[in-house]
Order: C-alpha cells, then sequence, then structure tokens
C-alpha cells in the first residue's frame, strides 16, 4: 500500500496492490461532525480480478465480504487515537476574533525559503530557528532596537496541489534599513488586512487560526490579494506561559 495524495484534515488517498493484480484505489475522507471527526473508508477498482468477483458473488457481495473487516479496522483507529489523546493531550490554544483594518506600508527584510507544503514540523522549527535569530541579530547590529524590529515570516507560496512552499523568514522593520547578505526586503503594501491573534506554542493551532480568516472572508465576501501572507511573533517565548505566545496572522484583501 502507497499513500499518492493528501489533503490535510480532509481526506488520503493511496492504492493498494495484491501481487500482479491491478492496484486497488483506497480513499480516506475526514467530516467535522459535532461528535468530533467522521471518518469514511472506501475503496475502489475499474480492473477487478474475476478471482475477486468470484469470492465476492459466493460471499454474497464486497461490502458483505470486506464489510465487516472494514469497520472493524475503523473502530481500531478509532481505539489507537483514542488512547493515544488520553496519553498526550493536544495542546490548549485560543483564538481572537477575526477583524478587517487599514495598515500602512511596511518593510519586512529576511532569508528565502522554498522547502514543501508537507514538511514535518521538525524541519519547519529548524529553519526557523536558525534564521530567526540571524535577522534580528542583524537588526542588532544595524543599531535597531527590539521595539524596532518584529520577528516574523512573509509566505508568498503555500500550494497544496504542486506542494510547493517558498517564504521569508527574518524580521518586520520599523527604519529604513537595507537587507543585509543573503537577505531580500519584502515590500508589505498599505491596505486592508484581514487578521487574526493566536495564543498558543508555535505550531499549535495554526489549522485553525487560518480557517477562522477564510470563512471570515467568505463570509464578508472578501477576496485575497496577491501580495503574499505573513505572521508576526509578537512577544517572547521565554518570558510568558506557553499558552500566551502571541502569533499575529494578516491576510492583505481587495
Amino acid at each position: 500500500m502507497k499513500t499518492v495524495a493528501l489533503t490535510q484534515n480532509k481526506s488520503i488517498q493511496q492504492q493498494m496492490q495484491f501481487g500482479d493484480y491491478e492496484p486497488t484505489d483506497i480513499y480516506w475522507t475526514f467530516e467535522e461532525v459535532p461528535e468530533g471527526t467522521k471518518v469514511s473508508w472506501r475503496m475502489k477498482s475499474d480492473k477487478t480480478a474475476f478471482i475477486f468477483k468470484l469470492f465476492a458473488a459466493i460471499g454474497g457481495g464486497m461490502d458483505k465480504m470486506l464489510g465487516e473487516m472494514e469497520e472493524k479496522g475503523l473502530a481500531n483507529i478509532e481505539r489507537e487515537i483514542l488512547a493515544d489523546l488520553e496519553k498526550n493531550p493536544p495542546a490548549k490554544f485560543r483564538l481572537s476574533d477575526v477583524s478587517s483594518i487599514d495598515v500602512p506600508a511596511q518593510k519586512f527584510i529576511g532569508y528565502y525559503q522554498k522547502t514543501t507544503t508537507d514538511a514535518a514540523m521538525k524541519d519547519m522549527t529548524k529553519l526557523f530557528k536558525e534564521f530567526l535569530p540571524k535577522s534580528f541579530g542583524y537588526g542588532v547590529s544595524q543599531k535597531l532596537s527590539p521595539t524596532d524590529m518584529t520577528p516574523g515570516a512573509v509566505y508568498t507560496k503555500w500550494d497544496e496541489e504542486t506542494k510547493e512552499a517558498e517564504f521569508y523568514i527574518g524580521v518586520l522593520v520599523k527604519k529604513d534599513v537595507a537587507p543585509g547578505e543573503g537577505m531580500t526586503a519584502v515590500d508589505l503594501p498599505a491596505g486592508k488586512v484581514v487578521m487574526i491573534s493566536k495564543f498558543a506554542p508555535y505550531g499549535i493551532g495554526d489549522y485553525e487560526a487560518h480557517t477562522a480568516i477564510n470563512k471570515y472572508m467568505a463570509t464578508n465576501k472578501l477576496t485575497q490579494k496577491d501580495d503574499g501572507i505573513w505572521e508576526l511573533y509578537v512577544n517572547d517565548p521565554s518570558t510568558v506561559k506557553p499558552e500566551d505566545i502571541q502569533t499575529d496572522v494578516y491576510y492583505p484583501v481587495k
């Protein structure tokens, strides 16, 4: 069995192959329901081998032959997930209300990154641990005070279909400073943005924050501009509780 496609929190597509027979397509779908998450598991094959059709006919149909096994598999998944959640409860987070505000033109300087949307959290963390201190250190070398710069990231591409991600890790500066060696200046234009504040350790609650913004834009019939999305890390995580670490997320809109 191999995984051929994945959409985070929505679906998984796999192929399962028995011996030299044609592979069978497997589809997982995940749907939010009041009780939690509804998991559906489907199997499809346009070229089912005759021997399998024969067994299915004798067994009373594919659903009767495989249905009990599939239900048992889903029950086992539920059991394992609930046991894991009991041992490792998910970190808590909280979100502010989504708001629409006007921002002035701003300047961001940072280091360009290119990776995939499926990059592991530890790999992303490694990038930020390397380039955020480097960016902040450069700002200090240019005689910027901590109040003159805010660490963050500007995402210029995040494509779930092609799995391409491009972004800059650096600092938003309040004074006119030329980017250092290996850095790029990114102009954030003035205009209307939709923003939300997330309070949680880095990497926790991000999906929910972006989902809340997208729902707000859909409800208010707002269209995102192609100016990139940026997030700012407002406070020092070493001086506040983990649940109070603040990340502000901004979407420029038309």
